[in-house]
């Protein structure tokens, strides 16, 4: 068994699935006969993926049972088990056949946040302010999906990842952040938690504007302190610039468009 439930520093809940890792014989067998399903309970909904790990298929089946229960459960080669990928959050539950090696106590370790280069960083920032120029340009010509998509799949990437290392270089890079920032409330002081929040908006172009403006004053916070922390370089020119020029369009945008 991997995933949540094994890790040390992760407290079970009722959301809490079972990623359960079946070494077997014959992984097509629970494809052509899915009655094993029937031993859980009465399924809600299941979702069946085929996985590809060094040229070998191998099964997954996803699923959600009456009494809010969920399991993910895994039928991979038996002959190829030592070769899956590692996973530091990792119990034996059983080895019927001994052909698993001794496995180390569970850790959260290849999920902790990596410390970035100076490319990574430098980028990431980059990347950031250039892209404000996309949402406004979004904004002004009333492209709400584009402006969506930019501002919370690039951008928010961009912020995640700073948020990532700010955390892990405050945790001497021993922290695990969690899926998507999951346990950032629990990272972050409240005041930078709030300005996270903050950055989040609706459909409304004046709620966007406003989380472009908060999201300014995070990155300020955080990845000024961490660049020097790091030793790299803050893009105080970006910055001004691209927070200038996303000013001058709000402004312009809320004289001649708002309601």
């Amino acid at each position: 068994m991997n995933g949540s439930r094994v890790n040390p520093n992760v407290d079970d809940d009722d959301f809490s699935d079972y990623d359960v890792v079946f070494a077997v014989n014959n992984p097509d067998k629970y494809i052509k006969d899915t009655s094993f399903i029937e031993f859980f309970g009465k399924p809600i909904m299941i979702q069946q993926n085929d996985i590809f790990i060094n040229n070998q298929k191998y099964y997954i089946y996803l699923m959600l049972f009456e009494g809010d229960f969920r399991i993910d459960l895994q039928f991979f080669p038996a002959k190829h088990i030592q070769a899956r990928n590692y996973d530091s959050l990792e119990i034996l539950l059983l080895d019927k056949d001994d052909i698993i090696d001794n496995l180390p106590a569970p850790t959260d370790a290849i999920y902790r946040v990596n410390r970035p280069s100076k490319y990574e960083f430098e980028h990431c920032l980059n990347n950031f302010f250039w892209c404000m120029n996309n949402v406004v340009k979004g904004i002004c010509r009333d492209e709400l999906c584009y402006v969506k998509s930019m501002f919370d799949m690039v951008i928010r990437n961009n912020m995640i990842s700073i948020i990532d290392w700010y955390i892990g270089i405050n945790y001497d890079w021993k922290i695990n952040t969690g899926k998507f920032g999951k346990w950032y409330k629990k990272f972050l002081s409240k005041n930078v938690y709030e300005l996270f929040e903050k950055t989040y908006a609706g459909y409304d172009y004046n709620d966007i504007w406003n989380s472009i403006e908060c999201s300014f004053e995070l990155i300020r916070k955080i990845a000024k302190p961490l660049s020097e922390q790091l030793g790299y370089e803050y893009p105080y020119e970006d910055d001004k610039n691209m927070y200038d020029y996303v000013n001058r369009h709000r402004d312009y945008h809320l004289k001649n468009y708002s309601n």
